[in-house]
């Protein structure tokens, strides 16, 4: 079953959803980032009403370093299991180290 979201109808000139089983147009206007943030946020009041409510994305918290050290940890794993060539990695690595 697809996850419930948002979408731009270009006949009703709208963003509509069918959460909920009928289509709830959320937001009226062109299809621009101001009316899709405007769709979403109608979006979730939409599905707190239905008593589904949807959490927002939750990011976890790190800094830039310790992402970076993630994804050299990622591409150790990826070049021990033959998908990426040492070289490929020995390039990023030296990016990497700056942060």
């Amino acid at each position: 079953m697809r996850r419930p979201h948002p979408r731009f109808d270009e006949t009703r000139n709208a963003w509509v959803t069918r959460a909920g089983g009928q289509l709830k147009i959320l937001a009226k206007g062109p299809e621009n980032a101001e009316t899709e943030a405007i769709a979403w946020a109608a979006f979730y009041v939409h599905m707190a009403k239905l008593g589904q409510p949807v959490e927002a994305a939750s990011i976890p918290k790190m800094t830039l370093g310790e992402l970076s050290d993630r994804y050299g940890e990622w591409m150790e794993r990826e070049v021990a299991a033959e998908r990426m060539k040492p070289r490929t990695r020995d390039y990023y690595r030296d990016h990497l180290q700056t942060f």
